[in-house]
C-alpha cells in the first residue's frame, strides 16, 4: 500500500488468480475518499504485486517478484483498465470492532460482499447473496486496521473503506 501524500490518494497492489492463471499482479488506485479510481490487471506467469512506490508526478511503480517485474502506470493510464461500475451502499458504524452493518442502495440478487485487507487480501467474504437489502459481517476477529469492501451484484462492482478499531 503506498499512499500519495499531496492528494491523499490510495494505492493498493497485491496478487490474484483469474482463470488458469495462477499468479497476476492486482493494482488499484483510490481517491481520498475511498472511491475506486482504477484497477489494472498484469497478465503474467509467476509473478507477484510486492511493493509500490509513487513518483513525483503521481505516477506509480509496481514491483513483482518471482520474474522481478516492474510496472508503471502514468496519471492517465488507459491500458488494462478493468471497468467498475457504481452500486452505492451504506457502511456503519464507522469505525466498528464487532458488527459491520452494510445497505446497499437496492436489493443485491447472486452477488457477493469482500473485505480486503491494505496488502489486497481477502481477509472476509460472503458467496451467493440473493434478495438481498442488507448486510451483517462480523469482524470481531479481525486485527484493528483500514479495510476496503467489495460489493458485487446486480452486474455491477463497487467498493469503499472501513475502518477497524
Amino acid at each position: 500500500m503506498a499512499t500519495n501524500m499531496n492528494t491523499n490518494e490510495i494505492f493498493l497492489t497485491g496478487t490474484t488468480s483469474i482463470s488458469d492463471n495462477p499468479a497476476q499482479i492486482y493494482t488499484i488506485k483510490y481517491d481520498s475518499l475511498g472511491n475506486q479510481l482504477w484497477a489494472a490487471l498484469y497478465d503474467s506467469t509467476a509473478t507477484r504485486g510486492m511493493g509500490l512506490a509513487i513518483a513525483n508526478d503521481g505516477s506509480v511503480f509496481v514491483v513483482g517478484l518471482n520474474w522481478w517485474t516492474v510496472l508503471h502506470y502514468g496519471q492517465n493510464i488507459s491500458t488494462n483498465v478493468l471497468p467498475i461500475s457504481k452500486t452505492n451502499f451504506n457502511v456503519f458504524p464507522n469505525p466498528a470492532n464487532s458488527i459491520l452493518n452494510i445497505v446497499p442502495d437496492k436489493p443485491i440478487t447472486n452477488g457477493s460482499i469482500k473485505l480486503i485487507n491494505t496488502f489486497g487480501e481477502i481477509v472476509l467474504e460472503q458467496k451467493n447473496v440473493r434478495e438481498t437489502v442488507s448486510f451483517q459481517l462480523d469482524i470481531s476477529k479481525l486485527a484493528n486496521g483500514i479495510f476496503i469492501i467489495e460489493l458485487c451484484g446486480n452486474g455491477s462492482k463497487s467498493r469503499g473503506r472501513k475502518v477497524k478499531n
